[in-house]
């Protein structure tokens, strides 16, 4: 059962804003601005623009653990999705939910020195910061979950663990990864 829609997207931030954009034939594709694409064969993708997550996530733990933007975009989409659903900010049973969380996205890059250094990090994820362990806290590592000292960015769950914090949600926590 859905009972809520949260949409963070290259078209629209709020499900009002991604149906508008959806009827008027609104193309999220524009030139790459997060990061130099110069050394890339493409120079152009589909980035949320108007994303600020101050905005969406006012009082949100996950503001004082990190700035990694695709956390931001997760948790920020789950905000918006509980607010659709009129459900309050922390469940009053978080064994009766689940987080499933769908990404078009799985940034799987093997070298981190390269990826420092072409500011591809810094762009992506607003934070020049690279120490695994500063994630664990955000993600919920910190209170028990195992580490098995993947990359940082490699953690396709990331996002639907650190909904799980914010929300106390201890039941299932997915990620679907669609490229």
């Amino acid at each position: 059962v859905i009972t809520g829609l949260g949409v963070v997207s290259p078209i629209g931030v709020g499900k009002d804003a991604y149906a508008r954009a959806l009827r008027e034939g609104v193309s999220g594709i524009d030139v790459i601005t997060l990061f130099d694409p110069r050394h890339l064969s493409t120079k152009f993708a589909g980035e949320v623009k108007d994303f600020v997550p101050e905005k969406i996530l006012q009082n949100a733990e996950v503001l004082r653990f990190t700035r990694e933007r695709r956390i931001l975009l997760a948790n920020a989409a789950a905000r918006l999705a509980l607010q659709d659903a009129g459900l309050a900010e922390k469940l009053p049973d978080g064994r009766r939910a689940a987080v499933i969380v769908g990404s078009g996205v799985h940034p799987v890059i093997a070298d981190m020195g390269q990826l420092m250094s072409s500011g591809i990090y810094t762009g992506l994820f607003d934070d020049p910061d690279l120490r695994p362990e500063k994630f664990r806290a955000s993600t919920g590592q910190a209170d028990g979950y195992e580490n098995h000292d993947y990359p940082v960015i490699n953690r396709i769950n990331q996002g639907a663990l650190s909904i799980a914090r914010e929300y106390g949600i201890t039941g299932r926590c997915y990620t679907i990864v669609s490229a």
